[in-house]
């Protein structure tokens, strides 16, 4: 069992932000830019630079409804840009917790990119990286396996890509229970990501937030403590984090804490989630289910029965309305205390 947030069943996404793709990727020629550049509508890359910027100031919403509004009117001769902005589009609502509609749009991408590149190209590397952590979230470990494998087998030249590949390898490994194999996974992105001068990126922060979750399946948790620190330090300063990625590394944090019977340290954190959780229109309001299971278990552990009682109303009304499928709740990773006298 693994932890996630917004939500997932059997895996962690790859990344905690699952960064938007590089309009560079798709403007190189073919091979990872040794061919002549790709045309692309001018503003089809400002666009997508555009919701870069937002996604990167916290409006999803601005982001999302640009893009949608580009799909929508897209046109046969403007594939590549359509590839471009579907794949952002796709790692957009994957942070919301819409992981199914994500999956397609990665799925498209792919199809459309596949028209002008080899099945070798890194230009596919994101795209199937998308693809491959939706289909985690989803539970479809058969359909993530394959994508992984077709990451594996492009030429990955840049130590970016590496890390990206030994980052949802070490997410594949965990989730089959392999937890060494994973946290050695882990640990070789941590290291190119160090070696590149990129450890205070939120790409950095989401391997160790990652690697903290091994070893808390693995009940290290003064390991997992630890990392969650080095974790933190870098979602604080990271100029690159959005507010999801701190929404998920205090959710973590919070059942680290019910684990180590913190109950106090874990109701902060988890408090704190919710609020920053609150302020997110873009969120899928069914992703809130898990965090808020584990708010409502230590409210109560901590006496706090009238709050623990909102909060599980709150709950009970979105799985009513929500269509909720293949969720596992994180607080599963605790034992679930007996309610409070």
């Amino acid at each position: 069992m693994t932890i996630a947030f917004p939500g997932a069943r059997d895996s962690i996404r790859a990344a905690a932000l699952i960064a938007l793709f590089p309009v560079s990727g798709v403007c190189q020629g073919p091979a990872g830019g040794g061919g002549s550049p790709l045309a692309i509508q001018p503003e089809c890359v400002e666009l997508n630079r555009r919701a870069m910027a937002q996604t990167a100031e916290g409006r999803f919403s601005e982001a999302q409804d640009a893009l949608a509004a580009a799909l929508a009117h897209r046109n046969p001769d403007t594939s590549l840009c359509a590839a471009l902005t579907g794949i952002n589009m796709a790692a957009l609502i994957s942070l919301a917790g819409r992981f199914a509609e994500a999956e397609k749009l990665a799925a498209q991408s792919i199809t459309s990119l596949e028209k002008v590149y080899p099945p070798d190209d890194r230009a596919l590397l994101r795209p199937l990286q998308i693809l491959a952590s939706t289909r985690l979230e989803q539970g479809n470990k058969a359909g993530a396996r394959i994508a992984l494998r077709r990451m594996q087998a492009i030429r990955t030249a840049l130590p970016k890509d590496r890390a990206l590949v030994h980052q949802i390898t070490g997410t594949m490994l965990r989730v089959e229970g392999k937890y060494s194999q994973a946290e050695k996974e882990y640990l070789a992105a941590t290291e190119v990501w160090n070696q590149e001068g990129l450890a205070a990126t939120a790409e950095a922060a989401a391997v160790l937030m990652a690697l903290g979750l091994t070893y808390m399946e693995e009940h290290r948790f003064e390991d997992a403590r630890r990392t969650l620190e080095d974790a933190w330090a870098v979602v604080v300063q990271a100029k690159d984090t959005v507010p999801m990625d701190r929404i998920r590394l205090l959710n973590i944090r919070g059942v680290l804490h019910q684990r180590r019977g913190e109950w106090r340290e874990a109701e902060d954190d988890l408090r704190d989630a919710l609020f920053l959780a609150d302020g997110q229109p873009a969120l899928d309001p069914a992703a809130l289910l898990p965090l808020l299971t584990s708010y409502s278990q230590v409210l109560r552990r901590n006496g706090r029965g009238n709050e623990a009682r909102i909060i599980e109303a709150r709950a009970g009304a979105l799985r009513r309305v929500a269509a909720w499928n293949t969720v596992v709740d994180i607080s599963d990773l605790v034992p679930r205390p007996k309610p409070a006298k």
